[in-house]
C-alpha cells in the first residue's frame, strides 16, 4: 500500500493547513508525502495565505545553546536546523561565527 497521497489532498485548504500550521511541517516534508515538488505545494501554501507564526527566540543565536546541541549532544547540523526551523547554512554560520568545531 502507497503512502502517497493524491495531489488532491494538498489542494484542501484545511488539510494543508494541519499540516504546514498545525503539524509545523516543512514544504519540503508535505511535498514528500504528497509524491509532489516543493513549488506545487508552495503554490498552495500561497493560494490559501497560510502563514506561520515567525519564531522570535533562536536558540541557534546562544553560543552554551549552540555548543551544547552540536558538540554535547552530537547533533548534525541539518537536525539543528530542522529543530530551528532555519535553513542548514544558518547553522553553518552561527557555528563559523561562534568558531565551535566538532573533534573527530
Amino acid at each position: 500500500m502507497s503512502t502517497d497521497l493524491s495531489e488532491s489532498t494538498y489542494r484542501n485548504k484545511e488539510w494543508l493547513t494541519e499540516q504546514y500550521i498545525t503539524n509545523n511541517l516543512f514544504l519540503k516534508d508535505i511535498a514528500k508525502k504528497c509524491d509532489a515538488s516543493i513549488g506545487t505545494i508552495q503554490s498552495w501554501v500561497s493560494k490559501f495565505k497560510l502563514h506561520k507564526k515567525i519564531q522570535t527566540h533562536f536558540d541557534y543565536r546562544n553560543k552554551e545553546w549552540l555548543y551544547n546541541e552540536y558538540v554535547v549532544k552530537n547533533k548534525s547540523r541539518q537536525e539543528i536546523a530542522d529543530n530551528q526551523g532555519v535553513y542548514f547554512g544558518t547553522i553553518e554560520r552561527w557555528l563559523r561565527r561562534f568558531g565551535i568545531t566538532k573533534l573527530f
